[in-house]
């Protein structure tokens, strides 16, 4: 499937590629770069269009999502076999 990517980044470590595509839905997917595989419970739906995505250097489970109006904190929590994916206000 064909993506409209507005960003992408890798983790600091390098095991994780995190996309913000803007096709027909606004999504962030987070990819593990060993096998290429989504991460479970890692593909968000957003509320609205992001243009821009920053990894927090000391932690791969938390970034920030950049607009011209608002920056939105994205974490992500292991729990079991899944992540835990939080949009935070």
């Amino acid at each position: 499937a064909e993506l409209e990517v507005a960003d992408l980044a890798f983790s600091r470590c390098g095991s994780r590629l995190y996309t913000l595509s803007l096709a027909t839905s606004r999504r962030l997917c987070v990819y593990c770069t060993e096998n290429g595989q989504l991460l479970k419970g890692c593909s968000l739906d957003l509320p609205a269009r992001f243009d821009k995505l920053a990894v927090f250097p000391a932690h791969k489970d938390q970034l920030a999502l950049v607009r011209n109006s608002a920056v939105r904190i994205v974490t992500f929590k292991k729990s079991f076999e899944t992540y835990i994916a939080k949009l935070h206000p």
